[in-house]
């Protein structure tokens, strides 16, 4: 179990979705008491998604492309169904997350050392494209990276879940490279 807090002097919180980038949604009060939608991205505090106008809300569920559903109030005190996207964080930050989710599954044993390497090889490689500005040969790594992750999942390595998450990610910075 994991606490995930509250926005700073809120005093409850409760998430209501996840999704498999470990994207978690809900609401937390703000230090005034008041509910607020928030949206936790791995390794980051949480983030106030705020309202329509109103002074409370509600994330409910986050899908695979960071698209958050729920409800704010509006100005005149109404309550309509609310959808927030979540900016993607930067493609190096993207890559670096990809790789911490393939590293997980080496050391809870899923992968071995050989097939960790073959995998995250193609992500330094997408990384160094990146550096170079060679947005297309890091889409082709990263494609590359999406093919091997399915090689493993077809030989029974990995289960469908570990698959998504990792190809999802994958397919999302490809697109956000214009691949």
């Amino acid at each position: 179990m994991i606490d995930l807090g509250t926005f700073p002097g809120g005093q409850t919180s409760r998430a209501y979705g996840i999704n498999g980038l470990d994207q978690v949604v809900g609401q937390s009060q703000t230090a005034s008491g008041i509910d607020h939608a928030f949206v936790l991205l791995p390794g980051e505090d949480l983030s106030d998604l705020g309202t329509l106008g109103g002074t409370s809300s509600s994330a409910t569920d986050v899908n695979h492309f960071g698209e958050i559903v729920g409800s704010s109030l509006t100005t005149s005190g109404v309550w309509h169904a609310t959808l927030w996207t979540i900016q993607p964080p930067d493609p190096k930050r993207q890559i670096d997350r990809l790789q911490a989710l393939v590293e997980e599954l080496a050391s809870d044993g899923s992968l071995s050392q050989g097939q960790t390497n073959s995998v995250v090889v193609k992500l330094d490689a997408a990384r160094r494209q990146l550096a170079r500005d060679n947005l297309t040969a890091a889409a082709n790594q990263l494609g590359a990276f999406i093919n091997s992750v399915e090689a493993l999942e077809l030989s029974g390595q990995l289960g469908e879940a570990d698959t998504a998450s990792l190809i999802v990610g994958a397919q999302r910075l490809v697109e956000q490279l214009g691949g």
